[in-house]
């Protein structure tokens, strides 16, 4: 789907394929890894490196939470926060992280010579070398960085935009990228409901909106049972969905149901698994009117943007843009839909 979309894509989709987490020179590895088992098994050598990469992370959490419990121990004992630090080594011997960890404790013989000088016994370990042989790029070093930093955040739209690619893919239709803004305006904490069929709201997927990713949106699949909707129980993962199309969306009105609806509905012969459910407290409601009841609310600028031209609204100049932009993009919005 990458390499597809890399190809057949806009420009947008192009950048989306390009900033995939799929280019990295780890994926790269990966997939050669599994080319030289014929896709059947996982390599020796990978299977070393995934090991000692874990370990190296798990290192990392050991550190830090035996750090912790120092910081803590130093707190309670002393008033100045600070302790010897044979009473620190004493306090990491004791930890039950080493076991929790499978860490095993160095034992240090007691031998009878006699103690010698601690900087006599270091100053061959820091020998100064002499300049290397070639000189360093210290314009590559020190100056920008193509490298994209992740965050959670960046990770997380990775793989919404994934999806959406292979969504695209699938149906080789790469102007799902440039209509995938309209994901951004779904309500995140609502329920909504996708026409799959021809129909007011009837035959719809529904779906509970976790969060935005921008080209896709994560949630949780949903039943309706009565006047109940509840969220799947045996989900495996977190699907994402792709809105290129307003008219096929509308938002289901709800509010917390009771822990015991699902319980008294089986009960009394409904056919609903037990699970976290949502009592349905009005009619489907279009997705743009719904927006616009609530002033467009945590929609950032730029669908908000897109929204504009789809709606043939008055277009904000740059000399314009200047205050709280957004605010300036729903009154013309309101304007146009009055």
């Amino acid at each position: 789907a990458v390499e597809w979309m890399k190809k057949e894509g806009c420009d947008k989709g192009r950048a989306t394929a390009a900033r995939s987490h799929l280019n990295s020179s780890l994926m790269e590895f990966a997939v050669n890894m599994a080319k030289s088992e014929g896709w059947e098994r996982v390599a020796n050598l990978f299977r070393h490196f995934l090991e000692e990469m874990w370990q190296g992370g798990l290192q990392t959490v050991l550190n830090e939470r035996l750090n912790k419990e120092i910081r803590e121990q130093e707190t309670r004992v002393s008033a100045s926060k600070q302790t010897a630090r044979l009473s620190r080594y004493g306090n990491i011997c004791e930890s039950d992280l080493l076991k929790l960890y499978e860490r095993d404790l160095v034992e240090v013989p007691h031998g009878e010579a006699p103690l010698s000088n601690a900087m006599e016994d270091t100053e061959e370990l820091f020998v100064p070398t002499s300049q290397p042989d070639t000189e360093m790029d210290l314009q590559r070093i020190l100056g920008a960085n193509p490298m994209q930093t992740w965050t959670s955040q960046t990770i997380k739209r990775s793989y919404g935009e994934l999806h959406l690619m292979v969504q695209a893919y699938k149906a080789k239709d790469a102007s799902m990228v440039t209509k995938s803004w309209r994901t951004s305006c779904l309500p995140v904490g609502e329920v909504i409901l996708i026409r799959t069929a021809p129909g007011e709201a009837h035959n719809c997927d529904v779906f509970y909106v976790l969060y935005s990713l921008g080209g896709a949106a994560a949630g949780w699949p949903m039943k309706r049972a009565a006047a109940h909707c509840y969220l799947v129980p045996d989900l495996k993962a977190i699907e994402y969905k792709v809105i290129t199309n307003f008219e096929i969306v509308f938002v289901l009105p709800t509010r917390g149901g009771s822990p015991l609806a699902c319980n008294i509905m089986r009960a009394s012969g409904k056919n609903i698994d037990i699970g976290v459910n949502l009592a349905i407290v009005g009619s489907p409601v279009p997705l743009l009117k719904w927006q616009l009841q609530r002033g467009y609310a945590n929609i950032g600028e730029q669908p908000l943007t897109e929204l504009c031209a789809l709606e043939d609204a008055p277009e904000l100049l740059p000399e314009e843009r200047v205050g709280n932009t957004e605010d300036q993009i729903v009154a013309r919005l309101a304007l146009k839909n009055k």
